[in-house]
This record gives C-alpha cells, structure tokens and sequence, in this order.
C-alpha cells in the first residue's frame, strides 16, 4: 500500500503544479518522470495514467463533483480540487482501483498535505459519488446541445459552443469524439542528424510500433513506450514530441522560394514555448535564416533552449518578450 499511496501522492503534486503554475500537464508530468526516473515501469505508467485521465476528464469530472459537494469545485481550494478530480477519476475510469480504496487514499493524501480540516469533506464528497455510482444524471440532448456535449465528451462548454457556431452538429461530435480517442505520440524526425527510415527501425528493434505520418514527410507515429527519455534518440536529439499538425505550418508556409533567393531569412516567433515549430523552422532552413523564439518568461524561454540545444540548432536563439507589447526594433521583420 506504501507505493501506491507514493504514486497517488506524485500525480497530486503534478495535478496541484498544473493549477498553480497554469502550465501544461504534459510538461509538469515529464519533470517529475524525470527526477525520478528510478520508479518502476507499473508505477510510472499508473502516475502517468492518473495525471493524464484526470486533466483529460476534468470537464466532467468537475460536473459530478458539484452534484454532490456543497462547495463547487471552483471555490476548493487548490490542492482539495484536485484530490476530488483524482478520486473521481479512479471511481469512473480506473476499474482496477476498487471505489472504496479510491475514497480512503485521497482522504489520506489530503491529511497528508496538511488538510486536517477538510478530510471529512473530502471523504463526504467522494463516498456520495461512490454510492451513486450507478445513477449519475448526466445532462440529457433535451437540456441543451452545447451542455449535453461538454458533459459527454468533457470539454469545456464555451469551447463546445464556438465549435457549434462554426459546423454543423455532424462534424463537432466528430471532433469532440476524436480529442478522446487513446493515441500513442507523434514525434518529429531531425533530418540533420537521422533519417525518418532509420529512426523508425532503431525504435522498431527496441519493441514500439512505429507508422509514418500521414501528412509530414518529418513525422513517425510511435506506440508502446515506456518512457518518453528513454526513447532511443531523445537524448541526442534525433527527434522531438510535436502533433503531426503542427508540422504542417513549415510546408504550408512556402518559404523555400525565398530560401533559393539567398537572402537569410529573419523569423520572429512570438509564444514559442516549448520550441516546436521554431525548431521545425530551424531544422529545415539552416543557416539560411536566422529565427528568435520569445515567450512571456524565464521559465518557457528556458525550455525553449532546452529543446533547441538538444537539436545541435545553432541558428536561433530565445527571448523573454511579452507578444502584447510591440517591439519597435522588430518592425522590418514584418
């Protein structure tokens, strides 16, 4: 029970960084994988499997909280919201954790923290939820599309209602079914250090399957990973984690006109964090242009440089730069 409550309590502490900090899951979930890298394969992929289920149902999951608690779930206090979430989370979609064990390991992780105060709360809160289980009243077609369609697919309500705005009920359940759908990652191939052919049989030898991307001539689809650090490459930076869509601006771009024109080319990335695209850029383009990143702090200007210098790209560099104030210096670059 010790390492299962370790875990519980990691996943916390990311989910709890996630809200504080307002960054994203993925990042903060990868910064804890990384120190500490001596968990197991099981646990690993339970602290993986709560933190991401958690953030990926959370539209949901705070609709079943506010049936049963008193006090919604944007007046909890950070860390008590995200114990909740978690609870829920292993009620509703982690059939190997029984409801019961659920209830007490997130009643312990809020005495744990320090929430003497709040555990009968929490413990009231979730017991509720356990006992209805079964019978949760869902918002029905007939209480509204937009309602019914955040609830069901857990997404954001306001995000569902621009999505109706724009197309037709057909294509938004599409959507919104597809953002569900399990996946492995997508990662893109640096071509200045290994070719996408190469790669794909280096990580195919080490158990993954491997796809090409079906639109990116960089891009490989990759599933049965263990660990993102441990992937052969990563390391020397022969590839990064990017959505193959994402790949598609430096196409879609049509820049290499001007890249046979020999001029070097000056690119200015505004919100550039964590480097994906101005990386791509670099990559393709060389010493044939010259590319500054900038976001809004250290901290993301930081993991910029992480990526770039794991890359061996030597023709970009990082800035911290607020986009919502207009750099004057920058005007001839437009």
């Amino acid at each position: 029970m010790a390492e299962t409550e370790n875990t519980r309590l990691l996943a916390l502490e990311v989910l709890v960084e996630v809200e504080k900090q307002n960054i994203f899951a993925k990042d903060a979930l990868h910064k804890l994988l990384y120190q500490k890298q001596f968990l197991s394969k099981q646990d690993r992929a339970f602290i993986t499997r709560l933190v991401e289920g958690t953030t990926e149902y959370q539209t949901r999951l705070d609709y079943v909280i506010n049936l049963y608690s008193k006090t919604k779930v944007n007046k909890c206090k950070p860390l008590i919201r995200c114990v909740l979430r978690m609870g829920v989370y292993q009620m509703l979609y982690m059939d190997s954790v029984p409801n019961g064990v659920a209830c007490n390991e997130c009643v312990k992780l809020a005495k744990k923290k320090g929430f003497h105060n709040l555990t009968g709360f929490v413990n009231g809160v979730l017991r509720s939820v356990e006992r209805n289980i079964d019978s949760i009243p869902y918002p029905k077609r007939e209480d509204g599309l937009a309602v019914y369609l955040s609830v069901q697919y857990s997404i954001p309500q306001w995000l569902v209602e621009r999505f109706l705005q724009w197309y037709e009920e057909e294509q938004v359940i599409q959507i919104l079914e597809a953002s569900l759908q399990a996946t492995g990652i997508t990662i893109r191939v640096n071509d200045n250090k290994i070719s996408r052919q190469e790669l794909a049989a280096k990580l195919e030898e080490q158990g993954m399957d491997v796809e090409d991307g079906y639109y990116s001539e960089d891009a490989l689809h990759v599933s049965k990973i263990n660990y993102v650090n441990r992937i052969p490459g990563f390391r020397q930076g022969e590839f990064f984690i990017q959505d193959e869509s994402s790949m598609l601006l430096y196409p879609i771009a049509n820049i290499e006109t001007e890249r046979k024109a020999g001029q070097v080319l000056h690119i200015l990335d505004l919100c550039a964090a964590p480097g994906g695209k101005c990386t791509h850029f670099a990559q393709k383009l060389g010493n044939t242009a010259y590319i500054e990143a900038r976001d809004v702090s250290e901290r993301k200007t930081a993991l910029i440089k992480e990526n770039r210098e794991r890359l061996g790209l030597s023709n970009m560099e990082e800035k911290v730069w607020d986009a919502l104030i207009l750099d004057e210096s920058k005007k001839e670059w437009a």
